[in-house]
């Protein structure tokens, strides 16, 4: 429930911020910024590095036990999926300049910081229940919904080219 809370919290105030701000440039005449980050640039780096710290201070100095370890692993975990992320996003960005708004590239810069603050690792709660299946079933079940997604999938083809036809022999009338 604390997990749901923040991710709506902070996923509130990100949509506060993005739609309650101004679409022009602050200061035309170049005296200051022109634009007004949406984000700190720190807050991504100062969260990881008050965790380490904070797992040093916990564990009491003492050296690189599991705590920070586990930290630190968390970090370079976090460090590879952003890049990957990063990596796409470098790839896609003409597709996406084309179609969304300058505001809306700009955010999807900013979805892995929002993401690890939201669902990292000290919020989640093992599964209250868990259902056992045999050896094989889901396997078997993804089978047979595969096989009626592609009867379907046929199906809906099949009946837009019938439908096409039909147009095209002039079943449509005129308008």
């Amino acid at each position: 429930m604390l997990r749901i809370m923040i991710a709506f919290i902070l996923g509130g105030t990100f949509a506060w911020m993005t739609f309650s701000r101004p679409e022009e440039a602050e200061d035309p005449e170049g005296k200051g910024p022109r634009y007004r980050p949406y984000l700190n640039g720190w807050l991504m780096s100062g969260y990881m590095t008050t965790l380490l710290v904070g797992s040093l201070i916990v564990s009491g100095w003492r050296g690189w036990d599991e705590v920070s370890w586990g930290v630190i692993t968390w970090i370079l975990v976090a460090f590879l999926h952003i890049s990957l992320y990063f990596i796409l996003l470098l790839l896609a960005q003409p597709l996406l300049r084309r179609y969304l708004r300058a505001g809306s590239c700009a955010l999807l810069w900013l979805t892995p910081n929002y993401l690890y603050l939201a669902m990292n690792s000290s919020m989640i709660t093992p599964p209250k229940w868990v259902i056992s299946l045999p050896q094989g079933l889901v396997e078997r079940l993804a089978a047979v919904w595969l096989a009626g997604a592609l009867v379907v999938l046929g199906w809906k083809i099949f009946s837009h080219l019938r439908f096409r036809r039909w147009l095209l022999r002039g079943g449509g009338g005129g308008v």
